[in-house]
């Protein structure tokens, strides 16, 4: 990729955040997103049980560093995985209950032939739903005056790109093979942030950093 030479980029260094960083968007800051999928220890994960599941120790590390604290977020949404996976994220949800947050179970459900995880077309586990938790904070209504409500399933639109086999090929814009589809980060966006919102995302996938974005620009 090329820049215009009249151009002078910053020199980019390696720092901790400043400690009231958080605190000064703590009003814009109205989502965050972990998908644990993409966290460090997801790869042993079952080597792991519901009293000591695997992302425990990066917990501790979030914890270590400081904020933002989970209660700094109004809503969150945490992509789990399968349903071993979302057993561990629930359990530790309710035994750390964060004050004011409905809990609302969903699902992303992968397009045939999304090879979601870089498994084969149509197999069995490329097409088996991936397991969402929203934590929806209801103490404070949006400007509309109602909480926002998340949909029990995430679904392919309606549209003949994802009728057509030979035409929808969703691996041509992931980085990641566990990336989910576009649409989903767009929607998910649209419903819990407005424009020039703060979201928060921690591993939450290339294509979320992208969706945000956008939908701050169109919303």
């Amino acid at each position: 990729m090329c820049f215009p030479p009249f151009i002078r980029w910053p020199r980019l260094t390696f720092g901790s955040w400043p400690s009231d960083v958080f605190r000064l968007t703590s009003e814009a800051l109205t989502f965050g997103i972990i998908d644990f999928r993409f966290l460090p220890t997801y790869k042993t994960r079952h080597n792991y049980t519901l009293e000591n599941p695997f992302f425990m120790e990066f917990f501790k590390m979030i914890d270590d560093y400081g904020q933002p604290h989970f209660e700094d977020v109004r809503h969150w949404l945490f992509i789990c995985g399968d349903d071993e996976d979302f057993a561990q994220v629930l359990t530790w949800v309710e035994r750390n209950t964060l004050s004011g947050r409905k809990r609302v179970h969903s699902e992303y459900l992968p397009a045939p032939n999304e090879r979601l995880g870089g498994h084969p077309p149509k197999s069995r586990i490329a097409m088996e739903p991936v397991k969402l938790l929203f934590l929806i904070d209801d103490n404070e209504l949006e400007n509309d005056g109602s909480t926002p409500e998340p949909l029990s399933q995430y679904a392919t639109p309606d549209h003949p790109l994802y009728k057509d086999n030979r035409k929808f090929n969703e691996r041509r814009y992931a980085m990641y093979p566990s990336e989910l589809r576009m649409e989903f980060y767009l929607q998910v966006f649209r419903t819990f942030s407005t424009t020039w919102g703060v979201v928060y995302q921690l591993y939450g996938g290339t294509k979320s950093l992208m969706a945000s974005a956008i939908s701050d620009s169109k919303l």
